[in-house]
């Protein structure tokens, strides 16, 4: 059985008023090539999916009755429920992945209480939601006692409040939990799809997509399309990078090999010359490499030029 990656960036996106159905679509489509499996969506994504096929690899988020009405007749793979909102579970029409909050709670007691309730019956997944850092033994535990005693899957979202969420979420893996919520470009408080899929690929040689990278490079980018902060998107590139050339050693010599090139973020150097070389240090070839360096034209483009002072201060983070 293999874990499913689910992302749920588009739940909490703060979407620029410049985004498309097409920028959007592109974006998802980028998340897919990168290797995960479902993508979760908020009601202020819901619009730019209207006319995306949304039955097989797609999860709606409700946060309240009104989000089941904006919903509509559209079909979604799984529908999210938080705790609070179990007694909806009929109304959705949908097989539904409840999601409890361990923090502070006795989560077996909890889980003695509704699992006679009616609205399980509608339930096929759980989600624990929670910062695992010092009780990454509990994964492992809920795997166990739920396959063993409930009908009900388990997904793990891990929280990176302490940073500690990809540890979390290898332990998950290595767990053999059959789902793990992750978001792309994460703001620290969920773990990021981007750290995961590296560490468990280069680290853990866990069978990730073999083209992973050029799928999270892609979606990164075209993320510089959709949300209102670009240029944040723009640095999560080069922090990718970095990180995967932590774990890349040269096979003749226990050396690890430095990347030496990255994007110039304001365009004001990049050129056809620098462009090229940073995507031969990346092996990046064929249509792929002409997708990207389209990407990344267009990002520059639409990136608002802020005051000289925050160019200053991103520039000195990536050094």
């Amino acid at each position: 059985m293999r874990t499913r990656i689910i992302d749920s960036s588009l739940c909490r996106m703060n979407f620029s008023r410049y985004a498309t159905n097409d920028s959007v679509e592109q974006y998802a489509a980028a998340l897919f090539s990168s290797g995960v499996d479902y993508i979760e969506i908020g009601k202020e994504a819901l619009p730019f999916f209207q006319e995306t096929n949304t039955s097989s690899n797609y999860i709606y988020r409700i946060e309240s009755g009104a989000d089941i009405k904006l919903m509509g007749a559209k079909d979604f793979a799984f529908v999210v429920l938080p705790f609070e909102l179990l007694y909806f579970a009929p109304f959705t029409r949908h097989s539904v992945i409840l999601e409890i909050n361990i923090d502070g709670k006795e989560i077996y007691e909890d889980l003695n209480k509704i699992n006679n309730r009616f609205e399980m019956n509608f339930v096929s997944m759980i989600r624990f939601v929670g910062d695992f850092s010092n009780r990454t033994s509990e994964i492992y535990a809920f795997t166990r006692v739920l396959r063993s005693k409930t009908p009900f899957s388990v997904d793990i979202c891990p929280l990176d409040t302490t940073l500690g969420g990809t540890d979390a979420a290898i332990d998950a893996l290595k767990a053999k939990t059959d789902a793990i919520t992750l978001s792309l470009c994460s703001d620290g408080v969920y773990t990021g799809l981007e750290k995961f899929l590296i560490v468990a690929a280069f680290m853990h040689k866990a069978n990730i997509n073999p083209s992973f990278m050029m799928g999270l490079c892609l979606a990164v980018l075209c993320l510089t399309n959709v949300s209102a902060s670009p240029f944040d998107a723009m640095i999560k590139v080069n922090e990718m990078i970095g990180l995967a050339s932590d774990f890349t050693i040269n096979i003749d010599t226990p050396k690890k090999i430095d990347r030496q090139f990255k994007l110039d973020l304001s365009g004001q150097k990049a050129g056809p010359t620098l462009d090229d070389r940073f995507f031969d240090e990346l092996q990046i070839e064929g249509e792929f490499r002409d997708e990207l360096k389209k990407a990344i034209e267009i990002s520059r483009m639409n990136i608002a030029k802020p005051e000289q002072k925050q160019i200053n201060d991103k520039r000195k983070k990536l050094q």
